[in-house]
């Protein structure tokens, strides 16, 4: 080493700089998976305020003093998910804090959230067998946060007619075709419901950003506007999967239902960052 590129590496001043912005760094890291689990937490809250209020304004009938009331905490808790949007989309700006993830035990998790929430007309059913499924290189934070919108916009579709929103965890093992047969497969995510589906063109659109029309009131809004406000939607859920390198699919028919299909890479060896 040079005697000038020997000053600089013993030069104190510039070594506590460069320690300086790394512990910066590790702060700024930290603070930001604590907002990533702070936003998952109150996003479950408030859809679970959402639900109760929703069931519980069903069953006062209109001009009840109560109405008026119930109407307004739904309103504050939606304006309060759209502020839980705005920080987890910020959140997701940097980088991910990936583990080892078994989708399974997130399902049930999640279903075990739905259960309390969904209204009585919604029948939920989980195919999400434990301790035989590969796990996923991913952040359980945000696969979670994707998982739970995901399946409220489908309680949302089938909130009027009633219906049943099947959950379902599978190995796919790799095609002899597949240009990825050495690798483990994918593990496969179904959220499928018997809600209200989509039409083609509203297909055709359903991963592009949604605009949302905050003048409407809950009472006016049509159930396609409640399922764009609700929720991260599914242009963030693409956006989740990607990141993941996997693939999401929609399928959906008027009248019919939705089925969303998630596919992440299956992991046996070392997990990396």
């Amino acid at each position: 080493m040079s005697d000038a590129g020997s000053s600089r590496a013993n030069d104190p001043a510039r070594s506590a700089k460069i320690l300086e912005q790394l512990e910066q760094r590790e702060r700024l890291e930290a603070t930001v998976r604590l907002a990533g689990s702070v936003a998952h937490d109150m996003n479950n809250i408030l859809g679970a305020v959402m639900g109760i209020a929703e069931l519980l304004k069903a069953e006062v009938p209109d001009g009840h003093p109560w109405s008026e009331d119930l109407g307004s905490i739904l309103d504050v808790s939606l304006r309060g998910r759209t502020l839980v949007r705005e920080l987890v989309e910020r959140v997701r700006e940097h980088k991910l804090q990936k583990n080892r993830v078994r989708l399974d035990k997130a399902v049930r998790q999640v279903a075990g959230l739905l259960k309390r929430v969904i209204p009585a007309n919604v029948r939920l059913e989980l195919d999400a067998p434990p301790e035989t499924l590969p796990e996923v290189n991913g952040d359980p934070v945000q696969l979670g946060q994707t998982l739970m919108n995901l399946c409220q916009n489908a309680v949302e579709a089938m909130r009027d007619d009633g219906g049943t929103l099947a959950l379902a965890v599978e190995h796919v093992p790799p095609g002899p075709d597949d240009p990825a047969r050495d690798s483990l497969g994918v593990v496969r995510l179904t959220i499928r419901d018997t809600g209200s589906g989509m039409d083609e063109a509203t297909l055709a659109r359903a991963f592009q950003p949604y605009f949302t029309t905050k003048s409407k009131s809950e009472e006016s809004m049509t159930r396609t506007d409640k399922v764009r406000v609700r929720g991260l939607g599914l242009t963030t859920a693409h956006k989740t999967v990607n990141s993941h390198g996997g693939r999401i699919s929609l399928e959906s028919e008027l009248g019919v239902g939705t089925t969303v299909t998630i596919d992440l890479p299956a992991i046996g060896g070392p997990v990396t960052a």
